[in-house]
């Protein structure tokens, strides 16, 4: 059974990394019983969330080279970023499209806006306007 001290121990530490967002806490116990358990557990949430922050990162600095894999089917942080980083790996391929189409001198091809949603449509729709307009003052 938990002391109180050992209880609140375990709940300092984990109320700590929950508030501040610091997953650089490692939860260490002395004993051999449901609070090391319970410990260990915790230590693993906060070494697969330290493993999602580095994906984070790498995707911020825009290294879409990286490979996020489900550790199941309710891995839905996972899931996320793969789509995340998915969608940005579909945004590079339409500027390449417009970018070779350009070089081609073919200047009526626009990116596909119904391939994204939110932002990220918002993002192609402003690009092919800007195409329209560029288009229309040096063709004209």
């Amino acid at each position: 059974m938990f002391t109180e001290n050992e209880r609140n121990e375990l709940k300092d530490i984990v109320k700590k990394s929950a508030d501040t967002g610091d997953l650089d806490i490692e939860v260490k116990v002395n004993t051999k019983d449901e609070i090391l358990d319970l410990s260990s557990a915790f230590q693993s949430l906060l070494d697969a969330m330290k493993a999602q922050s580095k994906h984070a990162e790498k995707i911020a600095e825009g290294d879409l080279s990286i490979e996020i894999e489900t550790r199941s089917e309710n891995d839905v942080l996972s899931k996320n970023m793969k789509y995340v980083v998915e969608t940005l790996r579909q945004l590079i391929q339409e500027t390449e499209i417009l970018s070779e189409a350009a070089s081609e001198g073919n200047f009526d091809t626009r990116a596909d806006e119904n391939r994204f949603a939110g932002g990220y449509k918002d993002i192609i729709h402003g690009i092919n306007n800007t195409l329209d307009v560029v288009v229309d003052k040096v063709l004209w």
